[in-house]
């Protein structure tokens, strides 16, 4: 049995496997940060929340027979925090079969989405707060008189945010909502564009990073939680300290201002990809599965995790 939501569903889940001799796989998809974001108050509880989230979640895992994170720097985080069931890194994948660069479908898309002519900086994921794509829209500020622009794809909960600091920076000329774009539209979406920038800091490894990679686009990101994993700084792309839109700006010049330098990130990255491909995804996952169950045993390393209606309780009761 195999948990891809390592939260609330996962103990169910436990409750269901625990009576039965059969192993218990759990993939954990967040940092507690990324939790944290979202039930703190005005920041001033921020480092409660993460410390709350980071107990939950690893008596939540050491129930399970074998944990698996999608990068290493996630693995060794929690690792550090007190897990101490066995672990896989297992990348999520990539299909290189769809995401290849050249210029299929870029004509297409540029008239189905009617995308500014000049330099694209793409971002791909949600419009939510932990993906920080505000930075992003500032680091327009620097960028917007040499002919570049921002191009988002995605909803979420923090479009309304974002579309007002666009309003507020005058910026609405260069930064532009794409919205939801189907699948089959993505990779010509990618390869209609000069490269790709995210500047989220709870990344557990980032899905349309690779797929950026896959479509030989280079990556400007932030030196953060894991993607450092994927993006090697003055090889693939540019890493930049976080919550720095100027220091965005002047990676993403370097990149759009030598395209000798950009085809060679282009090309690194087309290599990092290959690594992630979805076949070794696959494979990985069979391996995994073969290996525990073979001798399987039933062991837990820890008691029980704390039930959730308790946790949240004494993380609400520090508001006062």
């Amino acid at each position: 049995m195999h948990s891809h939501e390592t939260a609330l569903l996962s103990l169910q889940l436990l409750r269901l496997g625990l009576d039965h001799e059969v192993p218990m796989v759990a993939t954990c998809h967040y940092l507690p940060r990324f939790v944290s974001q979202y039930v703190g108050w005005d920041g001033r509880l921020d480092v409660l929340a993460e410390s709350v989230v980071w107990e939950y979640a690893i008596r939540l895992l050491n129930q399970f027979d074998h944990a698996v994170f999608p990068s290493n720097t996630q693995a060794a985080a929690f690792a550090d925090r007190g897990l101490l069931v066995p672990t896989t890194v297992i990348s999520n994948g990539v299909d290189l079969n769809r995401y290849q660069p050249g210029r299929r479908g870029v004509e297409a898309v540029e008239a189905k989405y009617r995308l500014p002519s000049g330099r694209r900086i793409l971002f791909v994921s949600r419009l939510a707060k932990d993906k920080r794509v505000d930075v992003l829209i500032r680091s327009m500020i620097h960028l917007h008189e040499t002919g570049a622009h921002l191009i988002l794809v995605g909803t979420g909960d923090d479009q309304e945010r974002l579309n007002n600091i666009v309003a507020d920076l005058h910026l609405g000329e260069f930064v532009h909502f794409l919205g939801f774009v189907p699948e089959e539209d993505l990779p010509s979406i990618y390869r209609a564009s000069e490269l790709f920038a995210i500047a989220s800091e709870c990344e557990v490894q980032s899905i349309p990073t690779l797929q950026a990679f896959a479509t030989g686009l280079p990556v400007v990101a932030v030196d953060a939680a894991a993607l450092p994993d994927l993006v090697t700084d003055g090889v693939n792309g540019f890493l930049v300290p976080p919550d720095d839109p100027r220091s965005f700006a002047i990676a993403v010049l370097w990149i759009l201002d030598d395209p000798e330098r950009a085809a060679l990130m282009g090309s690194a990255g087309l290599q990092t990809s290959r690594s992630h491909s979805d076949p070794a995804t696959f494979d990985a996952h069979e391996q995994l599965y073969t290996n525990a169950i073979a001798g399987f045993r039933r062991t837990t390393a820890q008691p029980p995790a704390e039930p959730t209606h308790r946790i949240w309780s004494r993380l609400t009761s520090s508001r006062e």
